[in-house]
């Protein structure tokens, strides 16, 4: 007989893990996660997550995934080798920090098993090969990745938390992003020089595709992620290879890169300007994360919106799932309160492209606050997420601050900013 959970989250990285832990300390129980991979697996990503991370792992009581890693303590960016905008907490007093730098490999594996030890079911290493609501629950099929053993559980609701080409997506029947809504990334670890710890580096340099940008982020013990962000669009007319980009970039950066790029990973990045439904009221189902196309469109930041998604469904669902509400209701509230808690991010995104897509505008940007911490800090939370009920400046308010800096920043030294080194 098949086992039968009250959830079944397909996708047991940020996304889902979030899920189940939000699911599992609102009361819920028979929560299952599945997941093609065995953890830990890696993921192609900059490794850098934002202060909105942090806060969404505070609010589950993980604070201690990022325990022994290093707080970011600098952000640099630098525009075609003719300005740069540098961003030390040193010179900024935030509620949050600008982040932490930690290896996806690491996160992810970090928080699937603490939602394991808090009661989720464990079926990592099983992926979904088909799934059909009967009318009354849904039905899984499941195929072990290393033996091909195949396998069926049942549950009530269906969760799809499994990425950009997710088949919990499919099986919906919701259309991936067109190009147009749709970015590419691709991440190499290369040996560096030593670079100060909680160290992050963002480049817009001539002979790359534009819009996009790369990065390399060090880890402070000679170790340093890089890679690159562009737009589909823009990376089919460039006609490089992603080798070739990588190649360029690691020229570019000269005598700081001191190996050859290797672990080269790629992914696609669904862009939170064309979103699928996160509901479904005919068969009780919802999409968080890359599944539900939740990527800022300005930077590519993904994971904040990803786990955020995931701990507002649990908030909304685990009362509905414990005999306190109804599942489909309690589904739409989840799309609503997104919707409505990230609709200004997703705007301010959008205003964003307009601008730095303007070679111009955003090099005057760039030199005209080269020395305005705050002005940078600002824009950093913007792309990277905060938790609400706080917000970031919108796009219009940015710029009123560019017209009248002397009202709304001042250079101050922190006196309660986070503190910096080790958690």
């Amino acid at each position: 007989m098949a086992a039968h959970y009250r959830a079944a989250i397909v996708g047991a990285g940020p996304a889902g893990s979030c899920a189940a832990h939000s699911l599992l300390l609102g009361g819920a129980d028979g929560i299952v996660l599945v997941d093609r991979e065995t953890f830990p697996r890696d993921k192609c990503c900059g490794d850098g997550l934002g202060g909105g991370v942090i806060e969404v792992l505070d609010r589950l009581g993980l604070s201690e995934v990022l325990d022994g890693h290093d707080r970011l303590k600098r952000i640099r960016i630098d525009f075609h080798d003719r300005a740069r905008v540098a961003i030390d907490t040193d010179d900024v007093d935030r509620p949050s920090p600008l982040g932490y730098f930690i290896r996806r490999r690491e996160f992810d594996d970090r928080l699937a098993k603490k939602a394991f030890s808090r009661g989720a079911a464990d079926l990592t290493g099983w992926g979904l090969e088909n799934a059909e609501w009967t009318g009354t629950h849904w039905r899984l099929d499941l195929e072990q990745t290393a033996t091909g053993a195949r396998r069926q559980i049942t549950s009530d609701v269906l969760v799809g938390a499994d990425g950009a080409r997710s088949r919990v997506r499919r099986v919906l029947a919701q259309p991936f992003n067109g190009d147009r809504h749709t970015a590419i990334a691709v991440r190499a670890y290369v040996d560096v020089r030593q670079e100060p710890r909680g160290y992050q580096q963002f480049d817009f340099i001539d002979g790359m595709p534009f819009p996009g940008y790369a990065w390399i982020f060090s880890d402070g013990h000679g170790k340093a992620n890089v890679g690159l962000g562009v737009a589909v669009n823009a990376y089919k007319a460039d006609g490089a290879r992603f080798e070739d980009l990588l190649s360029r970039y690691c020229a570019h950066l000269g005598e700081q890169v001191r190996s050859a790029p290797s672990e080269i990973e790629t992914a696609i990045l669904p862009l939170g300007s064309q979103r699928p439904p996160l509901s479904f009221a005919d068969r009780p189902a919802a999409l968080v994360g890359d599944a539900g196309s939740m990527i800022n469109p300005a930077l590519g930041e993904g994971i904040f919106y990803a786990m955020y998604a995931g701990h507002l469904l649990g908030n909304h669902l685990a009362p509905a799932l414990s005999g306190r509400g109804d599942v489909r209701v309690a589904l739409a509230a989840y799309e609503r309160e997104f919707t409505r808690q990230m609709a200004s991010a997703y705007r301010n995104a959008r205003l964003l492209i307009r601008v730095v897509s303007n070679k111009a505008v955003l090099g005057y940007l760039i030199r005209r606050y080269s020395d305005n911490p705050d002005f940078c800090y600002d824009l950093n939370e913007m792309v990277m997420g905060i938790m609400p009920p706080r917000r970031s400046p919108t796009i219009p308010q940015l710029l009123a601050r560019t017209l009248m800096p002397r009202l709304f920043y001042r250079r101050s030294q922190a006196s309660q900013k986070p503190a910096g080194g080790q958690r």
